[in-house]
């Protein structure tokens, strides 16, 4: 698809072309971020490895996106990573101030340096 039609699609649907469609569409489009984020998640179990420095993303509460951490394990079980944080001065949250270790989906986060 190019860009002139994505841009008549977004337009069709803003005029109300697709009405009664609608209800399919946010469907597909939630199905396909489901589809993502498990892809994603993925390739971060593959590829990540204890001692790599990782970025928090795509996470709610949105307050943790953002943070780093260093890989210590894995709970394959659950299919969790599980990452010693490296900075706290953001959370200001009272359930996580004094956690140092969380435990979170491989899909919500990013490999910013692989570990020694």
């Amino acid at each position: 698809m190019n860009v002139s039609t994505d841009t008549d699609i977004i337009s069709e649907i803003l005029d109300g072309e697709h009405d009664n469609l609608l209800k399919s569409i946010g469907d597909s489009i939630s199905a396909r971020y489901a589809y993502l984020n498990r892809q994603r998640g993925a390739k971060n179990m593959n590829e990540v490895k204890k001692g790599d420095l990782v970025r928090i993303t795509n996470i709610s509460p949105k307050y943790l996106s953002g943070l780093k951490g260093v890989v210590i394990g894995f709970d394959l079980k659950r299919n969790l990573v599980e990452i010693n944080l490296t900075e706290h001065s953001r959370i200001f949250a009272r359930k996580y101030r004094n956690v140092k270790v969380l435990r979170i989906l491989p899909s919500c986060i990013e490999i910013i340096e692989q570990g020694k």
